[in-house]
């Protein structure tokens, strides 16, 4: 399986809309507390849980 240009495309997209949602979240939540939230999330997840934010997509 192979990214194209499209697909490549779509990811820069979604992590840009990605970015700008957590920066809204931090500021509603405050940096601590956002912290907390994503740590709590982080517990929850199994550690062998294939990560979505990959920098290895963008460079194979």
């Amino acid at each position: 399986v192979r990214l194209t240009g499209r697909g490549i495309d779509v990811l820069v997209r979604s992590a840009a809309i990605f970015d700008r949602l957590h920066a809204e979240w931090a500021r509603k939540l405050g940096a601590g507390r956002l912290g907390e939230v994503e740590g709590a999330l982080r517990e929850a997840v199994p550690g062998d849980f294939f990560r979505l934010d990959a920098a290895s997509w963008f460079s194979g």
